[in-house]
């Protein structure tokens, strides 16, 4: 029994989401125009966690699993009659059953490790995806309509990572690989008008048979000195559904690296973080090419002893070279900050 180790838990949430929005006319004698974009929606879940940590020879295995009740209520009628413009046969309440069961496995063998796992798990669409009322999306400049009817998402997911941690190098080799069962997506609907002027188009969610995502990463860190420490990161991912068009906002390839120098209370570092080009953008949800970019920031810092406390003072520059550049997630290709100065002081009490 003491190769087990078992952890059993009750958990729950209750959530309101409330939000409205009234549209005042240029002519004062025409009518203010009043709409409940989230109709007072109140989220009831209760769940059961249970997990079990196995001990093998040389290796473990952590299965776990969450069984959950989630209930729907749409308190308000005025936002409840709204959405029964769409969907005239909507239900006040509903109540949906979530699950979800996972297995991590880990092995050390002479000088690697190997950790690797299978789960799978469902979820419920969010308050906007289910109930929102004409909510406007300014990145992809559309109005967004939920749909209450919408299937549960649900995905497997499978993991691996191989890690190689040595006197003075640790590397790490990571992926993952998610297969999503009816992914909840925003699609254009051109039989339905804007409520935002200026609008492109309404999208309402709805289920896609499924969609794809790949991530991949190598991260590495190698003490030079016992003073002077090197850390690195590359990563790569990838995602689409079930025609092959790309995901939004996924991320193109993206590396940082990191030079930190430690010596009794002085500290320094260096870093340089930026990505690749953007090029399986969704122009659908206002995505547009990225550009590449690198960008450079450093910091010193030292620590001083006052009576019995420590006042620590950091100071330094990011984006050094004053790099123009935004990333994929960013509004409107809106640039970054450019080059700018620091310094923060701090003091804790021993």
């Amino acid at each position: 029994m003491n190769r087990h180790k078992f952890l059993l838990k009750l958990d729950g949430f209750y959530n309101r989401s409330l939000a409205e929005m009234t549209m005042y006319p240029n002519n004062p004698n025409e009518q203010e125009m009043f709409m409940l974009t989230w109709p007072d929606v109140r989220t009831v879940n209760s769940g059961f966690y249970a997990e079990d940590e196995i001990s093998l020879k040389e290796s473990s295995l952590k299965l776990s699993t969450r069984l959950a009740i989630q209930g729907f209520n749409v308190a308000d009628e005025f936002g409840l009659n709204s959405l029964r413009i769409f969907y005239p046969e909507m239900n006040q309440r509903q109540t949906r059953f979530l699950k979800s069961v996972s297995a991590a496995y880990h092995r050390k063998f002479k000088t690697f490790h190997i950790n690797g796992g299978l789960s799978y798990g469902d979820r419920a669409p969010s308050v906007s995806e289910g109930f929102g009322f004409y909510l406007f999306n300014s990145f992809d400049n559309h109005d967004y309509i939920g749909d209450p009817d919408l299937k549960n998402e649900k995905a497997i997911e499978t993991n691996v990572k191989v890690s190689l941690p040595l006197k003075k190098i640790n590397i790490g080799l990571e992926a993952n690989y998610f297969h999503t069962m009816d992914f909840i997506i925003g699609e254009v609907n051109p039989d339905l008008s804007v409520m935002t002027i200026g609008a492109e188009g309404v999208k309402v969610y709805k289920n896609l048979e499924y969609a794809d995502l790949y991530n991949i990463s190598l991260d590495t860190k190698y003490e030079i000195t016992p003073e002077l420490l090197w850390t690195g990161l590359i990563s790569y991912h990838r995602g689409t559904d079930q025609d092959g068009q790309n995901l939004p906002f996924i991320s193109p390839i993206a590396y940082n690296s990191m030079v930190q120098y430690t010596s009794g209370t002085f500290s320094g570092s260096l870093t340089m973080r930026g990505a690749a080009d953007q090029v399986n953008f969704n122009p659908v949800f206002g995505e547009d090419l990225s550009n590449a970019y690198t960008v450079f920031s450093m910091a010193l810092g030292k620590s001083f002893p006052v009576n019995n406390d420590t006042v620590y003072v950091k100071a330094g520059v990011e984006n050094i070279f004053d790099e123009f550049y935004s990333t994929y997630t960013d509004w409107n290709n809106i640039p970054r900050m450019g080059r700018n100065f620091f310094m923060t002081i701090s003091y804790a009490i021993n």
